[in-house]
């Protein structure tokens, strides 16, 4: 009884030795984790601090580089510092800048509120200067609540005009007495290049005069640089008058006819700087959309307000805008459509100066194309150079007429990169760009290779969308089409300033003959193959006659009568 006991109590000393052992082996290893935890957390902390000030160093390179781009513009830049100012800041809504020129407000980012009375609080000898509202109570009183503080900043420092900037927030990397120091060097590169004089001359006029025919000058100056191309040479030229307007963008609209009818511009050309996160295709678009709630049959310039734009779509990113006919021996062949995303309204001499420079742009593109290769370029995507979306609209009706005229097939194919979103999202918009050019290059050089007689189309559709219009070839034919340029896409390394990557594409067909047949409703069969395409994998090609046949429920129109 007694050993039983003892082995009893040897085993419980065990297993607490055991569980000793074991618990210390655990908090050992415990700790172990825990101290490299804190070690890989440490490195995480300083890489990111890295990232931060190698983040911060990228945006205030960007800041000053794009601030030097517009002190060499020299003219009506004052509008563009102001917005470039505003963007870099950590809360763009809420920053407010102007410029007063001795005492008046000569540019504000909201004309609505009307500028500080602080410019007295700036000693003379500081290019500077920083005033608190808990100091200077009453100076803030017409300011909302949030601005705490006004920056001045001295401009145009070889100037005698007492220029100032007052910004209520700083860029985002301004957060060191040397990024104080650097602004204050770039802000004295602003100078007082506007129309609007503030001095009582008797010679006002004449001065006025002076400075709209050295405007006009250096737009003619562009005669004498070499484009690549008509599209290249109308975008120096729209960026030019942009910035020489006060405008941030400019685009020509062509018309096919003499008429100014939306359904019938086509977008030729643009030019400008655009502020913030908007690209130039969604700047396009917006300005398509407006054309579209407007009637373009006018004679004389229109201003553009931000009611109306409002009244169109509040998503529109510009707020003010100039309409002006474009006009060729008496005809209106199209518009010039300026617009800002400032609400800031033109001025006579905008307006006239822009009323000049819309007949010397047609001058000079009657110099440099007759008026068919005007419109071959009108028809064409800007970034592609394939057939637009209205071209293909207008193509697609026609050659689908002939076919059933002379009971001809038709296909139709729809192209769509795969996943193109996350390209955008990981390489950028250039990037996307790029992508978005050598695929059209490989559909542009499949259709070239096929034969003369067949007159295929290729077109940008929309967006990161194709389409191939295929006349005299039937479903197998655009099948197998359709698979060759899915093949050489696929194999196609893009290769950009950045990086090297390769994409691929999923494609719908659809065919028909000898039916009566719809455009929109062959889009629509060729559509639902590519949605197909789409769910089946990507990079692949799929018909609408294979479809249908599996599923019936999803179309009841025939292809053929056969």
């Amino acid at each position: 009884m007694v050993t039983l006991q003892t082995d009893a109590l040897n085993l419980i000393g065990l297993m607490v030795a055991g569980s000793f052992v074991s618990g210390l082996l655990l908090w050992s290893r415990f700790r172990y984790l825990q101290d490299q935890s804190n070690q890989l957390l440490k490195e995480l902390a300083e890489v990111q601090q890295t990232s931060k000030k190698s983040r911060k160093k990228c945006e205030k390179f960007e800041f000053e580089v794009d601030w030097l781009k517009l002190a060499q513009l020299q003219h009506r830049s004052e509008i563009h510092f102001l917005n470039l100012w505003k963007s870099s800041c950590e809360n763009p809504e809420a920053c407010l800048a102007w410029l007063v020129l001795n005492g008046d407000t000569l540019e504000a980012t909201d004309h609505s509120q009307q500028s500080p009375d602080v410019v007295a609080c700036f000693p003379e000898h500081l290019n500077y200067f920083c005033i608190e509202r808990s100091s200077q109570q009453n100076r803030f009183q017409e300011l909302p609540e949030h601005i705490e503080k006004l920056h001045l900043f001295r401009c145009a420092h070889d100037s005698p005009e007492r220029l100032i900037l007052i910004v209520s927030q700083l860029p985002c990397f301004a957060t060191e007495r040397i990024d104080l120091e650097r602004l204050s060097e770039l802000t004295g590169f602003v100078k007082n290049t506007s129309r609007t004089l503030t001095t009582a001359d008797a010679s006002l006029d004449e001065n006025l005069e002076d400075l709209i025919a050295r405007e006009m000058l250096e737009i003619r100056s562009l005669l004498d640089v070499e484009f690549q191309s008509p599209t290249e040479m109308m975008e120096g030229f729209l960026n030019k008058l942009a910035c020489l307007s006060g405008y941030e963008f400019a685009s020509l609209y062509l018309s096919e006819t003499d008429s100014l009818k939306v359904e019938e511009l086509s977008h030729f050309a643009s030019g400008g700087i655009l502020q913030g996160q908007t690209s130039q295709e969604s700047w396009n678009e917006s300005e398509q959309k407006y054309l579209q709630s407007t009637d373009p049959a006018f004679d004389q310039p229109l201003i553009i307000t931000p009611e109306s734009i409002l009244e169109c779509d509040k998503e529109i990113p510009f707020r003010c805008g100039l309409l002006i006919p474009v006009r060729h021996e008496q005809e209106s062949i199209g518009l010039l459509f300026l617009t800002h995303s400032d609400s800031t309204m033109p001025s006579d001499e905008d307006a006239r100066l822009i009323e000049w420079a819309s007949t010397f742009l047609i001058q000079t593109l009657n110099k440099e194309l007759t008026r068919t290769e005007i419109m071959d370029q009108a028809r064409r995507d800007p970034l592609t150079h394939l057939a637009n979306r209205r071209t293909f609209d207008l193509e697609l009706d026609r050659l689908m007429q002939h076919a059933n005229h002379a009971n001809e097939p038709l296909s139709l194919v729809l192209v769509d990169i795969d996943h193109f979103k996350a390209v955008n999202d990981q390489f950028g918009h250039p990037t996307g760009d790029v992508v978005l050019q050598q695929v059209a290059n490989i559909l542009a050089q499949t259709t070239n290779e096929l034969r003369v007689t067949d007159h295929a189309i290729a077109a940008r559709y929309g967006g990161e969308e194709f389409a191939l219009i295929l006349p005299n070839i039937g479903e197998q034919g655009a099948v197998r089409i359709a698979n060759q340029i899915r093949e050489a896409i696929a194999d196609q390394k893009i290769q950009t300033a950045r990086t090297s990557l390769s994409v691929t594409a999923s494609f719908g067909v659809a065919a028909f003959r000898g039916v009566e047949l719809q455009p929109s409703e062959l889009i629509q069969l060729s559509d639902v193959a590519l949605y197909q395409a789409k769910n089946s994998g990507r990079n692949q090609v799929c018909s609408a006659r294979e479809l249908l046949s599996q599923h019936p429920e999803i179309g009841s129109k025939p292809f053929s009568k056969s």
